[in-house]
């Protein structure tokens, strides 16, 4: 065989090996997901999170369901680190029929607030009902559910431009949070 073209195939494979490291490889690396459990893990720091209707592993008053009013009920924020620039909320269902369920997903809430008591400070995220708005417990009758109310600390504003979902989510604040902490309530109908 002509050293020329040997030459030239082994040009070919390393070129192709290259193109394929740079274009596939580690796109595959950089697009991974963090979940939830995976940017909490290693926080050392806790938020105390508590609510004057329920006591955390309590039922929640049905005000605060789908067969009540349907509001939010009252948080109330301790041990607030120093450096917090904003808080996220996120609350999910564990136990729905069809995988995790997300009831209310709030970010950009300013760090000044230590009560969260309605649905208009910071910016919402569509939830699993479809709405930009808080969803109460409303699980299927006769099944006893888990709703974790999770507050994250962080140590920036988050920049609204990069959030369309509770993914884009995930990845902006992902290395910024500085404590959170978690009060969980149950619900039966």
């Amino acid at each position: 065989m002509d050293k020329r073209i040997i030459i030239a195939s082994i040009l070919v494979i390393v070129i192709c090996s290259v193109a394929y490291y740079y274009f596939f490889a580690q796109q595959s690396v950089t697009t991974k997901k963090a979940t939830l459990e995976e940017i909490l893990k290693n926080v050392k720091s806790r938020l105390i999170v508590e609510s004057p209707y329920f006591a955390n592993k309590s039922f929640i008053p049905a005000t605060f369901t789908c067969s009540g009013k349907n509001i939010p009920p009252k948080l109330i924020l301790k041990n607030i680190p120093s450096g917090t620039k904003s808080f996220v909320l996120i609350m999910y269902d564990p136990d729905a029929p069809m995988g995790t369920f997300y009831h209310w997903i709030k970010y950009n809430i300013p760090y000044e607030i230590h009560i969260i008591e309605n649905d208009t400070i910071g910016t919402n995220i569509i939830n699993s009902f479809g709405h930009k708005k808080y969803g109460g417990p409303c699980p299927p009758p006769g099944e006893k559910h888990r709703y974790y109310f999770v507050i994250i600390a962080l140590d920036k504003v988050l920049d609204s431009s990069k959030i369309k979902n509770y993914k884009d989510l995930l990845n902006s604040i992902n290395g910024h949070v500085l404590a959170y902490g978690c009060i969980m309530g149950l619900y039966k109908r």
